[in-house]
């Protein structure tokens, strides 16, 4: 068992991406960093980049692209756990946090807190779904949207509430203008709209050639349970099967059984749970 760490991102996804296909939806976070590694100009920076081999079997993969937590793929053997924390101690001793599989995330934050003293704490308890065809459910009024330029600063101000909320997280407002502009630039943001309104967000995108992606679902706490999200996440899930996609993922926090009853009336199919765990100091 052998660990590779990488300088050359594009290198790494070259030897990581055949692996984590295996798995496309299991692994589809992991794919679209390394989609978004080979975008040229890419905003994102990894400081570690590893995979660990049998022979020229890739077995494992680690991602860390600060500010977020290190990412793990699933492994085919719990050896490589040990090995990738053991590096990280030297190589990244600083880790705010796991996020992977439940038994893969379990299992390094044991390792971490023993090798490093830290403690960890469970953030989020995450679920991922799978979707291959859409069911008939009922649809809310209105239709919808690629967002543009003239719905920047909704899309903005509202991606500072859903961070907040979703994921105890606070983005400055300038990042958040930011993020706002990169994914209408993309035309991977979705609104649903009624009479001239928008009342429902979320981002569509592929993480692979034949998975796309569901996420930034929200809606005002004032314009919910009215239909809204259902009807943006069922017409975003669509567009991305219309489009070739063979599936469509996304992440559910297990502490929300209204999003997760949402999304199982659309047609997703529980397929991993997820562990975010903190390292906090």
């Amino acid at each position: 068992m052998q660990l590779r760490r990488f300088d050359n991102p594009i290198a790494f996804c070259d030897q990581a991406e055949p692996f984590l296909q295996e798995q496309e939806v299991a692994h589809n976070l992991l794919l679209r960093i390394c989609g978004q590694l080979r975008e040229e100009n890419s905003r994102l920076r990894a400081t570690y980049l590893a995979t660990v081999e049998v022979g020229e079997q890739v077995i494992a993969v680690a991602i860390h692209t600060p500010p977020f937590p290190l990412v793990l793929s699933m492994v085919e053997d719990v050896a490589a756990i040990v090995l990738l924390a053991e590096d990280l101690q030297t190589a990244e001793p600083h880790l705010a946090g796991v996020n992977a599989s439940q038994a893969e995330a379990d299992l390094f934050a044991e390792v971490w807190h023993k090798l490093t003293g830290q403690s960890y704490h469970l953030h989020m308890a995450l679920r991922v779904h799978q979707l291959t065809q859409v069911k008939s459910i009922t649809e809310s009024d209105g239709a919808l949207r690629l967002a543009t330029d003239r719905d920047r600063a909704l899309i903005a101000d509202w991606f500072i509430a859903y961070q907040q909320e979703a994921l105890a997280a606070v983005r400055p407002p300038e990042a958040a203008w930011d993020w706002a502009g990169r994914q209408i630039g993309h035309q991977s943001v979705y609104l649903w709209i009624e009479g001239d309104r928008p009342v429902s967000a979320a981002c569509g995108y592929g993480a692979s050639a034949n998975v796309g992606v569901v996420n930034f679902v929200y809606t005002p706490p004032e314009l919910r349970q009215r239909g809204y999200a259902s009807a943006c996440v069922t017409a975003v899930s669509q567009l991305l099967l219309d489009k070739g996609y063979q599936s469509c993922a996304l992440f559910t926090d297990l502490a929300n059984p209204t999003s997760n009853k949402i999304y199982r009336a659309i047609g997703y199919q529980p397929v991993c749970d997820w562990h975010h765990y903190q390292f906090p100091g």
